[in-house]
């Protein structure tokens, strides 16, 4: 048993010594029943005084044995769902989201309802995406692939939420069938010919060494009959939809000179030679 000249301070239930050092609170929790630690002993470790890093590794090493032999139902049920839910959660937004654009976006939706202004907000979500596709295409170094295609989808998948929304919101009473029919040609084609390359091979898996073939591996329709079939389906898609007068003026324009200018960036593979990789095809 521990001298009560010692100051050694024990939570009675679990165990839990406040004072004692690392190795001796880890020997000491060895000895003590695991269903006996509860969250009361994420309290005392949050209140006492500790070291940043020393606090920290104690408060999470406790949060997980807190986890695994929860006594009461309200610890059950934050411990085995609360912190497994959590932990998940965190995860899904970083791989979905990243957390770098959930920062940004929140910060252009609060400025654009300050400033009671939808036109910020589409401007600051319709285009991003161009920029990284240009800027990784030409450098080329430095490359955090994952958040690249993640980032890419993200804000390719809000500016079409913006196009489509905008042009169906507008669209009756009189659809103009023409410019859906466009749209529904350039998008198959667009999504034909990403079906054909894979998302690797779409998001310059090639240029980049992540897929390891020729950059034209691939010849069935679309490829070796439409030059560019992706961007040139897009293009198509938006002249489409460019046809309705009550979208903003500058949208359609912008969508298509910035896709050219990525189109003209690829058919003469224009891109940094010094900070390219070196890649190997096979």
């Amino acid at each position: 048993s521990l001298s009560s000249h010692t100051h050694i301070h024990t939570n009675t239930t679990s165990g839990f010594c406040l004072d004692c050092t690392p190795s001796a609170r880890l020997n000491m929790k060895a000895k003590t029943p695991k269903s006996s630690f509860h969250v009361v002993d994420l309290v005392e470790t949050v209140n006492h005084p500790l070291p940043d890093s020393q606090r920290y590794n104690q408060l999470f090493r406790a949060l997980f044995l807190a986890t695994i032999a929860p006594k009461s139902a309200l610890n059950k049920a934050f411990s085995a769902y609360g912190v497994v839910f959590g932990t998940k959660l965190v995860n899904s937004v970083e791989m979905f989201v990243g957390y770098d654009n959930l920062a940004y976006l929140v910060a252009v939706c609060v400025l654009s309802y300050a400033l009671n202004s939808y036109t910020l907000l589409l401007v600051a979500t319709s285009f991003v995406h161009y920029f990284q596709y240009i800027t990784l295409y030409y450098y080329r170094c430095n490359v955090r692939y994952g958040a690249f295609k993640r980032d890419s989808l993200l804000f390719k998948t809000l500016a079409l939420i913006h196009l489509i929304g905008l042009y169906a919101w507008g669209m009756f009473p009189e659809p103009d069938w023409v410019g859906i029919g466009l749209a529904a040609v350039g998008y198959t084609l667009s999504g034909l010919a990403t079906l054909r390359l894979g998302i690797n091979g779409t998001y310059f898996g090639i240029e980049l060494g992540f897929v390891h073939k020729q950059k034209n591996f691939v010849q069935t329709f679309p490829y070796g009959v439409v030059p560019h079939p992706m961007i040139l389906g897009q293009i198509i898609a938006l002249i489409g939809l460019g046809r309705a007068a009550y979208l903003p003026g500058f949208l359609v324009p912008a969508h298509i000179a910035l896709y050219t200018v990525h189109m003209i960036q690829e058919e003469f593979d224009i891109f940094n030679k010094q900070t390219a990789p070196a890649i190997k095809q096979d």
